[in-house]
């Protein structure tokens, strides 16, 4: 039994977001710890972050799901 690759790039999808709203909150907030003696600030430009890189790869997913769906019905 496989899964269906639209069910897979769903998934992907999912990962990449999560990791990436994960990974901005939690350095901004290590950095603002560390450096910054608890300033919340970082974790201001952190969401900025996120917020930018979310939506400049928001193209490029679109792009590798066209790109997984025509190869999926592109006979071999």
């Amino acid at each position: 039994m496989s899964i269906k690759l639209p069910i897979k790039f769903e998934i992907f999808n999912c990962w990449y977001t999560l990791a990436t709203v994960y990974t901005c909150l939690t350095v901004s907030r290590q950095i603002g710890d560390n450096y910054f003696g608890g300033s919340n600030i970082p974790w201001i430009f952190g969401v900025a972050f996120l917020l930018a890189i979310s939506w400049l790869s928001r193209g490029m997913l679109q792009l590798l799901k066209q790109h997984v769906s025509s190869e999926q019905k592109s006979p071999q």
